[in-house]
């Protein structure tokens, strides 16, 4: 028994290894482009495109609308909502509130440990191999790229001091990196990436894939439809859930690899559910999701050419990414992940 569970370890270590081993040379490449002025870039736009967390539902009701990015009502339009309290208050009666929150950074690099957010490679006390890269697909309307994503505590409503005296808004306080790839042997790897979702084998065939064309279409038209779970709409497919993505365009694909780590990180139960009533009936919190649903997030991009407005996840890039990318200067995207939040307000 002890001999089977040693060679599955060594057959688990040399099918991640070899991947690795087999991208040294890119790896010793010295690319990280990132400068400090990309990171006060990168704050300032992140500043000045906070509007995107309009519009405010209170009640049901929308209160403050500035008109054209995403929204829905997530909660019933009931005008209280009640949630249970340790005693001796037992219950407590609110309003739901229900707005878009921006806490969370998502970077897409080639290079890794290049952190645009901060502007410098990020020192780290040991030499990692895993690397991001690009390259062309064979068809000439697909673009293929492969890249580490950073995802990072954000907390830019501190800086501004809005929304931070909101009990239902528990922002954390400082910067931090949340989850970096660049250790994370399943990233690397196609096969290995499986074991964390397995239902990759029971989507992987033609029918299903096909629905994905109707997922582009409703995220067209409206957004993505959260039961193709395993659809991004035109941003390509959430498996496997590994920095290997093809997509129509690089810009695109980037978009793609974020929202990949965005259910990732959902069925590692490090990102909860914030919609619908769980948030504002009974314990009135955040619900474990290990399934990600797509209407919860919109990414707005930062970096290198900012976008004005939030995009649901799988909006055909022929919309938006147009001129979003720097020759010889771009391949590293940063992202703002706005996350629907509903909440009783006290």
């Amino acid at each position: 028994m002890i001999r089977k569970i040693i060679s599955l370890i060594s057959i688990f270590l040399l099918m991640t290894i070899t991947p690795i081993a087999e991208k040294t040379a890119l790896a010793a490449q010295p690319g990280c482009k990132a400068t400090p002025g990309d990171a006060i870039k990168i704050l300032l736009t992140s500043l000045s495109t906070l509007t995107n967390v309009f519009p405010i539902r209170l009640a049901g009701i929308q209160i403050i609308n500035l008109g054209g990015v995403d929204d829905f009502n997530s909660v019933s339009s009931s005008p209280i909502c009640i949630c249970t309290m340790p005693p001796p208050i037992f219950i407590r009666v609110g309003l739901p509130l229900s707005m878009w929150e921006a806490a969370h950074i998502m970077e897409t690099v080639k290079h890794p440990w290049c952190s645009p957010t901060v502007g410098f490679q990020l020192p780290v006390p040991f030499n990692t191999q895993a690397v991001g890269s690009e390259g062309l697909a064979e068809t000439t309307n697909s673009q293929h790229a492969a890249a580490q994503v950073h995802m990072i505590i954000y907390p830019v409503w501190i800086l501004i001091g809005l929304f931070i005296d909101v009990a239902c808004f528990q922002y954390a306080r400082s910067f931090d990196y949340l989850y970096l790839t660049e250790i994370d042997p399943l990233w690397q790897n196609d096969m290995w990436a499986t074991l964390l979702g397995p239902e990759a084998i029971l989507v992987a065939n033609p029918i299903t894939q096909m629905a994905c064309s109707v997922d582009s279409v409703s995220a067209t038209i409206n957004r993505g439809l959260d039961p193709l779970f395993w659809c991004m709409g035109a941003w390509g497919s959430t498996y496997p859930m590994s920095e290997n993505i093809t997509s129509a365009g690089y810009v695109q694909a980037n978009a793609g690899l974020a929202s990949r780590m965005i259910a990732k990180l959902h069925r590692e139960m490090l990102l909860w559910g914030t919609i619908g009533s769980p948030t504002v009936s009974g314990a009135c919190q955040r619900y474990p999701m290990p399934m990600w649903m797509k209407r919860q997030y919109n990414l707005l991009l930062l970096h290198p050419i900012p976008d004005s407005k939030r995009k649901v996840i799988g909006k055909p890039g022929i919309l938006w990414t147009s001129g979003k990318n720097i020759p010889f200067k771009g391949d590293d995207f940063v992202f703002m992940l706005y996350n629907k939040r509903d909440c009783c307000l006290f």
